[in-house]
């Protein structure tokens, strides 16, 4: 896969092609220009009254990008997450382990062939999301 599709935003989940184009038609085309419009109050707004989509949707949607920028961070390990309850890097980072392997572990009972991240996966993603939190803090 090449960098540009990995980092394109359409791999985000609930982001479809024509959506992925109104937000390149504004400047943004990746997934990480989409997760910094979580920090961006007034720009989300601004792209969201050019571009006739909602602020709402884009928080929404930029909260799952910053996920999806996580290490070893994948749309289907993403889509756990979201059905776990876990919307954004703070909720992650509100979380402890044991909790998040027991929530991912029921939403995957449901699934036809589950796949769960690692001990070790989920460490690191609690980490990650703990110093992103704080930066963003500071």
């Amino acid at each position: 896969m090449n960098a540009f599709v990995s980092c394109s935003t359409v791999g985000i989940p609930g982001v479809n092609h024509r959506f992925a184009a109104k937000l390149s038609a504004h400047g943004v085309r990746t997934r990480l220009e989409l997760a910094n419009l979580c920090d961006d109050d007034d720009r989300c707004l601004d792209i969201a009254l050019r571009s006739g989509l909602s602020s709402g949707e884009l928080k929404r949607l930029a909260k799952r990008a910053q996920l999806l920028n996580l290490s070893e961070m994948t749309p289907d390990y993403l889509h756990l997450l979201i059905e776990a309850g876990i919307t954004s890097v703070d909720e992650l980072a509100a979380s402890s382990s044991p909790m998040l392997r027991e929530r991912l572990t029921h939403v995957a009972a449901f699934r036809p062939q589950p796949h769960l991240p690692s001990p070790m996966t989920l460490l690191g993603w609690i980490a990650e999301a703990r110093l992103q939190s704080t930066a963003r803090a500071a």
